[in-house]
């Protein structure tokens, strides 16, 4: 026994040492989502949105955020060298293929490099060096509860009238989408009262001052918890899903009466919420966005097996994209390699939520790395569309291991 104590003890300090390591890359990755919040708090409490200061204080943020990654890219190359150098050599080939079959795309392109390369790739990668996801899951409740706090207070500035977003934000709306749904998560996990009011705080100012897309990613999430396979039945369960149920009925009956009565309070406080507005008109309001996604489209039948190339909706809307992912994909790819794409990715999805028993943290960030790029946004260089799909590597890998370590049992 004395001699197998300090090889236990080995173990043991190998495993806390594993689990250190997870906890600095989880942090590394959640840090982008607190620093930019942050630096939104800093920019509208002291109205510098439309300053000099705002581009100084933007690039202190990413300077920030960007030391942090290189801080913690040692612990992730030594754990997945090979995997960073498949994933950078498929990023160079992809742009390189780009460069020289679309010329015309060049100028956009460029732009789309940095946060590709420096963000977009490292979010995959900084994943799937995670070995525990459960570490990465407690790292990111915490991050969501200083988002939280961070998101309240400037909430409680606007609706104090000290501060202003002006007619509407749609970057405090997706800050405050990680922990609403998180909080909404909870609400379903334990029925907790304090989550509750937590969900409805963050669903107010993502409500009054925020954007659709946001509800988008509440709703999908709520449906995807309540058909949950993995939730075991317990009463208090039933009552919840029950009550949720009832809600959405009733919402779905009464949302005008709902939305009318909501507008009211929120007028009482100065705020004219632009969500509420859009959502009480009788016909959808798409911001312009259906007249993107028409020009993208009937330029991408012109050229239907290649398509038009990374950044080619930014060229046809002038900087803009074309804020539909199943679009982008068609028109980055061509559309038969684009389908087949956009198949496997469904397909994925719908496995890992099946048989995966991180069914929780799926959908969560399925929500928030994936429906939000159907209405707004570019998938290329969405740091939570390439968290997500590290997710589902790793999940895929993991699950994997099981099986062949099942196996050989």
């Amino acid at each position: 026994m004395r001699e197998c104590d300090p090889m236990l003890r080995e173990v043991e300090m190998q495993k806390k040492k594993e689990v250190k390591i997870d906890k600095i890359i989880s942090s590394a990755l959640m840090s982008s989502f607190i620093v930019l919040t942050f630096q939104y708090l800093i920019l509208i409490s002291f109205n510098l949105l439309e300053t000099s200061y705002a581009p100084l204080i933007q690039t202190i943020s990413k300077v920030m955020v960007g030391l942090i990654f290189v801080i913690t890219l040692p612990f992730v190359l030594r754990r997945n060298l090979k995997i960073f150098m498949i994933i950078y050599g498929f990023g160079i080939i992809l742009f390189s293929y780009n460069f020289l079959v679309f010329p015309e795309n060049h100028e956009y392109m460029i732009h789309l490099m940095f946060p590709f390369f420096f963000v977009a790739l490292p979010s995959f990668i900084y994943v799937v060096s995670i070995n525990n996801l459960e570490v990465f899951s407690e790292v990111t409740a915490k991050a969501a509860l200083l988002i939280f706090a961070l998101g309240t207070f400037l909430g409680i500035l606007i609706f104090t009238g000290n501060s202003s977003v002006g007619v509407y934000s749609m970057a405090l709306s997706y800050y405050m989408l990680l922990p609403a749904l998180l909080f909404l998560g909870k609400v379903f996990d334990k029925g907790s009262i304090i989550f509750t009011i937590y969900f409805i705080i963050a669903l107010i100012v993502i409500l009054a001052l925020g954007s659709r897309g946001a509800l988008l990613c509440i709703t999908v999430y709520a449906i995807l918890r309540v058909v949950s396979p993995r939730q075991r039945i317990s009463m208090s369960k039933v009552f919840i899903y029950i009550v949720t149920m009832i809600t959405l009925i009733l919402g779905f009956l009464y949302y005008k009466n709902i939305l009318l009565f909501i507008s009211k309070l929120f007028l009482e406080y100065g705020i004219q919420s632009r969500t509420i507005y859009l959502l009480l008109q009788d016909e959808l309001y798409l911001s312009g966005r259906d007249s993107i996604i028409q020009s993208v489209w009937s330029e991408i039948i012109q050229s239907p097996l290649l398509g038009i190339g990374l950044a080619g909706d930014s060229r046809i809307s002038g900087g803009s994209y074309v804020h539909n992912f199943i679009i982008e994909i068609m028109g980055n790819f061509g559309i038969p390699i684009g389908i087949l794409l956009l198949c496997i990715l469904m397909s994925i999805v719908f496995t890992t939520l099946r048989f995966s028993k991180d069914y929780n943290l799926i959908a969560l960030w399925l929500c928030l790395g994936l429906v939000h790029l159907m209405v707004s946004g570019s998938y290329i260089i969405d740091i939570k569309f390439w968290i997500l799909l590290g997710i589902l590597y790793k999940t895929i890998h993991l699950n994997r291991s099981y099986e062949i370590k099942g196996g050989l049992k």
